[in-house]
């Protein structure tokens, strides 16, 4: 039977092998991307370098309209200081915002702790609005923390606005956090980030991947070989 598919098979352009010879590229390409796959494991461990970060710069926020946006977020947020980084899903009440000096973290809860009864709403451009008049940052004496409320903490459908600057081993996992989603994503693309973080956009590269660049062929789609039927 394979004598006779030969010639049309060459004809046609295609090679004719024998099962045994199949299977034992097969086995070979499997070989191959194991050990591309390990190498890229050995290479992340290895190069793993010790998180490097400003303390005090990472602010949780709770409270703001479930409407609004990055850019939206930046610039409330943007009035207390020099605002890195906004960390926020769209719909969700609390985040996280990264500025680029511990006193301008410090700045923004000493506001809002201050001035425990403010809402924010996106109709209103990202105003603070408390008591139906807006108001601007005040300069005050640093708070480190001030209570973050529970998702249902409202007050007539509205969550006042609570922050807190992230200290301790809260802040060591937030940024392990943040290097862990790029490393994953570097593993996913075959390589490393190495754009930068955008306070009105998706970020590209918060903290960068500590890894080498990765082989480009891991982790690509790649032809699946099933045991034909004799």
């Amino acid at each position: 039977m394979g004598s006779e598919l030969a010639p049309n098979a060459r004809r046609l352009g295609l090679r004719v092998i024998t099962k045994r010879r199949w299977r034992e590229l097969r086995d070979e390409y499997k070989a191959n991307i194991k050990a591309c796959q390990s190498r890229v494991d050995d290479q992340l461990r290895r190069s793993a370098k010790p998180i490097t970060f400003t303390e005090g710069t990472i602010v949780r926020y709770h409270g703001v309209d479930p409407a609004c946006t990055k850019t939206d977020l930046a610039a409330l947020f943007g009035a207390f200081g020099d605002v890195q980084y906004v960390d926020h899903s769209h719909g969700r009440l609390a985040g996280y915002v990264r500025y680029a000096q511990p006193n301008d973290a410090a700045r923004c809860v000493a506001y809002f702790a201050q001035h425990p009864r403010m809402v924010h709403t996106a109709r209103l451009a990202g105003d603070l609005v408390p008591e139906g008049e807006a108001h601007g940052p005040v300069n005050g004496q640093p708070a480190q923390t001030t209570e973050v409320p529970p998702e249902e903490s409202v007050e007539a459908g509205r969550a006042f606005i609570r922050t807190k600057v992230l200290q301790g081993k809260e802040e060591i996992n937030y940024w392990h956090g943040v290097r862990q989603f790029w490393q994953n994503q570097a593993r996913q693309t075959g390589g490393t980030s190495d754009g930068v973080g955008s306070q009105q956009g998706e970020p590209e590269a918060d903290l960068q991947p500590s890894g080498p660049t990765a082989t480009a062929a891991v982790n690509r789609q790649h032809t699946r070989f099933e045991e034909p039927e004799d």
